[in-house]
């Protein structure tokens, strides 16, 4: 049965404890920071030095069409592309190790463009629909995950810096569109939730959000038959579709994520290790079996079959089940990570931090190019479990035999120039 979860008896200083676990997780800690782990000094130099090129770049005189970029925008898009550059500005500031680590002008050109963004693309003029474009307008996500998730995630890293009323200010879009989208009590919508509305809540001490989080967390983590969600037997279903690699992956990411970030802290989630065993499963049924020499089945994509040539997604989300259930479970994170090695793999994950990147290589492998201003790939605070997997020469790489079946899956998901999947 359930713990009672009462989030009317957390303190100012709980919420605070649950905010300082979910900065640990964007920026390490002196733990993880060590600079004796091979590739650690070059990753906190790489923060730095991609956060000082943001601030060179950021566009600082009026009437600017963006904050970073000369042309005008249109797609909703922007939103993720802008608030992922203020985030990895925001980086070293708290980041241990980091020249830019608490440094007063650092943060305030992070306000600069946290203001800049409020007044011009994600405010107050969200709530009137007056922005740049109408929240009304494709894509959703844009709105209620790609740019609050980001900006949510520079507010953790700077919190101590700024008061409440900074805040809720720059939570005030987010804030509205909880109501507004995504509302509905199904799993894909829970999941949605999951991503936003938990830094939302911490951020805003919402304990009645959070209440609400807690619970949906227990629904996404019980056993499904039918609908879009991971099914009992561990096969992902999402927009009608198997998608055990391009989507199932968001388990881990969202609710891995949460339960780790919050346990420890006097907000975690009353979820027993046996229900949250779930993951692992997911690990060793759901990702593992659909994956071969580092690419994914091409059925277990869903919307993008056979585009993927690696398996980035879901491996490094295998860090929020790793330290959680066991040492056995911890090597077999690791085993399944080093079958999947390739060059291309390693290169993606952990980038080339241990022999040396230039910062031009940094934000081609870790931001899809200079374009697409994305947040890094290489976190730091799960760099060193993947650093030993991928070059630990102790876990077995030798030829495997897996088997296992989805009956959820038995249907056809694809029909592309004449051929069925």
């Amino acid at each position: 049965m359930r713990s009672v979860y009462d989030t009317e008896k957390f303190t100012s200083a709980d919420f605070k404890a649950a905010r300082d676990s979910w900065r640990r997780d964007l920026c390490g800690d002196a733990e993880t920071n060590d600079t004796a782990i091979p590739g650690i000094k070059n990753i906190l130099l790489m923060y730095d030095l991609d956060s000082e090129q943001f601030r060179r770049d950021m566009n600082r005189y009026e009437g600017a069409p963006l904050l970073f970029g000369d042309y005008v925008p249109e797609l909703s898009g922007e939103l993720k592309i802008q608030y992922d550059a203020i985030y990895r500005m925001a980086l070293p500031y708290g980041t241990i190790g980091c020249r830019g680590y608490k440094s007063k002008e650092l943060l305030q050109d992070i306000l600069f463009a946290l203001d800049w963004m409020y007044d011009n693309m994600y405010g107050e003029n969200v709530v009137t629909d007056t922005s740049f474009r109408s929240w009304k307008l494709y894509d959703w996500w844009d709105w209620y995950i790609g740019g609050s998730c980001p900006m949510m995630n520079t507010l953790m890293i700077i919190e101590d810096g700024i008061n409440e009323e900074l805040i809720r200010k720059y939570t005030t879009p987010i804030s509205y569109l909880r109501y507004q989208m995504k509302t509905a009590p199904v799993a894909a919508e829970m999941m949605s939730r999951m991503m936003s509305m938990t830094p939302l809540a911490l951020l805003t001490e919402d304990r009645t959000l959070l209440k609400q989080l807690s619970e949906e967390c227990d629904v996404l983590l019980s056993e499904h038959d039918e609908g879009n969600n991971m099914r009992r037997d561990m096969c992902c279903m999402t927009h009608g579709l198997i998608y055990n690699i391009g989507y199932g992956f968001i388990n881990l990411d969202r609710i891995g994520r949460v339960l780790k970030i919050l346990s420890g802290t006097p907000l975690a989630y009353p979820i027993s290790k046996e229900k949250q065993y779930i993951l692992m499963k997911m690990i060793r049924y759901t990702f593992s079996p659909s994956m071969y020499r580092g690419r994914p089945f091409s059925p277990m994509n869903g919307r993008k079959m056979q585009e993927a040539e690696t398996v980035l997604n879901p491996l490094k989300y295998f860090y929020y089940a790793y330290g959680v259930f066991g040492e056995a479970e911890d090597r077999e994170i690791k085993e399944i990570i080093r079958r999947n090695y390739t060059e291309r793999n390693k290169e993606l994950l952990i980038s080339h931090f241990d022999k040396g990147v230039t910062l031009e290589e940094y934000r081609k492998i870790n931001s899809g190019g200079e374009r697409s201003r994305y947040e890094p790939i290489t976190k730091i605070v799960t760099y060193s479990m993947l650093y030993d997997a991928l070059t630990n020469d102790k876990y077995d790489t030798s030829d495997y035999t897996l088997g296992y079946m989805w009956y959820s899956g038995d249907t056809a998901v694809q029909f592309r120039d004449g051929n069925m999947v």
